[in-house]
């Protein structure tokens, strides 16, 4: 396994980071990232602005979504942040193309 916690948004070019983590991982491995939608603070290098793009992204990279969990900005829901570009935490179980479904 592999993970980049709320690594993403500090880097400028998270495309190639991705890039390389998908080129340094085992073949079988699980990869565990998460990062937030719409949250352009000081120290966020980058500012992903949907799941669309950040997916698209994941894929570009050739890592495929396993799994996805979105949690929206407390007190709202995530159709209300995604809506009006609030911050949303997001998080990714990820795996290399043709890696079976099984663990």
């Amino acid at each position: 396994a592999c993970g980049a916690g709320e690594v993403l948004e500090h880097v400028e070019h998270p495309e190639l980071f991705l890039l390389k983590i998908g080129r340094c991982v085992a073949p079988n491995a699980f990869i565990f990232v998460s990062t937030c939608l719409n949250a352009p603070v000081l120290d966020h290098i980058y500012n992903f602005e949907s799941v669309e793009k950040l997916e698209s992204m994941l894929g570009a990279a050739d890592l495929v979504v396993r799994e996805r969990l979105l949690i929206p900005h407390v007190g709202r829901t995530l159709d209300q942040c995604l809506a009006r570009k609030l911050p949303v935490s997001v998080a990714y179980l990820l795996r290399k193309p043709g890696q079976g479904e099984s663990p």
